[in-house]
């Protein structure tokens, strides 16, 4: 049976001429699914080392760190034949598999398991929704720690996997590595990296989260660049997003950022500049928000701010006309809450369906664990007040 490779990579960007900067591997028995080993390691990507604000990794760090080719042989003596783990693992894949083929290696990275994809989640929330340390968050190690032990909670939601293979051709450089330890980093944390962290993802869909998860990166210094305009525009084409659909994407966005800024009920001045120099970026110029955030009502307490929703079923308005499952978890993160696409014990706190009464599987499981249970009309009532 493979093994697990949780990885984790912190990069230039997520364009197409970006780089790998730094890559953690933890290695996970078959059976147990106990670490076995950990592969951590600062990549000098023989250029500028892009958003420092966001991995903290600087030119200086990777001076002496090796190149891609110095470390292809150690990564892939854990990653061939194993099963590939990862949050938002299809970015941490293509930027492996680009690093391969500069290299004239061949990687295929099989049919792997994204935490992303299962928890529909940041990955820091995930965590503490799990209980499970993050600190440190991106850095390439700790992440992949994390992203391992959420891998652990939900190792029974998992579906089909198949290993990846890797083919390198004998390397002209030596192995070695390099730890941000020996390099020295000190952590950051911007106000407006604060208030991205605990924004929720207002979509369970996989290709809106992927895209949201950039988005985030993009923003960590409240503008989108003309560099990352053009990456986003290719990860939109990637993720197969219809142009129609990125202004409501967008505005959804905005709506849990706001969320998140009203959580604490202070609105201060730099984070009314953030929001708009945010809504500018992403199209909406000239939107702000009050200085003087709305008075929390009661909706607050049945739709507490940072609580898992999961939605099932069709669903109706008062007037008996369908809404469809994407508007629902928008106005779910509009409210502070983060859209969930599964029913479980440790990562759900409310389901929402058109009937409280619902016998759905989701209902049923909702019912064991004692999850609560809210009709769509009383949601609606909630949400929109």
């Amino acid at each position: 049976m493979a093994h697990y490779a949780v990885i984790d990579t912190e990069t230039t960007g997520f364009g197409r001429h970006d780089r790998v900067i730094e890559v953690a591997v933890v290695v996970l028995d078959s059976r147990t699914l106990k670490p076995i080993d950990e592969f951590d390691t600062l990549v000098n990507p023989q250029r500028d080392v892009g958003r420092t604000d966001i991995h903290g990794i600087t030119a200086s760090m990777v001076r002496s760190a090796p190149t891609f080719e110095e470390v292809i042989n150690g990564l892939s003596a854990r990653l061939h034949g194993a099963v590939m783990v990862g949050h938002n693992l299809a970015f941490d894949m293509r930027m492996i598999r680009r690093e391969f083929e500069r290299l004239d290696a061949s990687f295929e990275e099989g049919d792997g398991c994204c935490t992303l994809a299962l928890t529909g989640s940041k990955l820091d929330r995930a965590a503490a929704e799990l209980d499970i340390s993050l600190e440190n968050h991106h850095r390439a190690l700790c992440d992949a720690r994390a992203t391992a032990e959420v891998f652990q909670h939900l190792f029974d939601e998992v579906g089909a996997t198949a290993p990846a293979s890797v083919t390198v051709p004998p390397s002209t450089g030596f192995h070695r590595t390099l730890r941000r330890e020996a390099a020295g980093w000190i952590p950051s944390m911007p106000i407006l990296r604060k208030l991205l962290r605990r924004a929720c993802y207002p979509s369970t869909n996989y290709r809106c989260a992927a895209y949201f998860d950039m988005l985030d990166w993009s923003l960590a210094d409240g503008v989108i660049s003309d560099a990352e305009a053009v990456a986003l525009a290719n990860a939109r084409q990637e993720l197969s997003i219809p142009d129609n659909e990125i202004a409501a994407m967008h505005e959804a966005y905005l709506q849990s950022l706001l969320a998140s800024i009203h959580r604490d009920g202070v609105v201060t001045r730099e984070e009314v500049d953030l929001f708009g120099r945010i809504a500018a970026g992403l199209g909406f110029p000239g939107r702000q928000i009050e200085e003087t955030p709305p008075k929390q009502t009661s909706k607050m307490a049945l739709l507490r701010p940072g609580i898992c929703v999961c939605f099932t079923g069709s669903a109706y308005d008062e007037d008996g006309k369908p809404i469809e499952r994407a508007e629902l978890e928008r106005l779910a993160a509009a409210c502070g809450l983060q859209p969930v696409a599964r029913v479980t014990k440790k990562l759900c706190q409310l389901l929402v369906a058109q009937d409280a009464d619902t016998q759905s599987g989701k209902g049923k499981i909702a019912a064991k664990h004692g999850i609560p249970v809210m009709s769509v009309s009383g949601f609606l009532r909630l949400a929109r007040r």
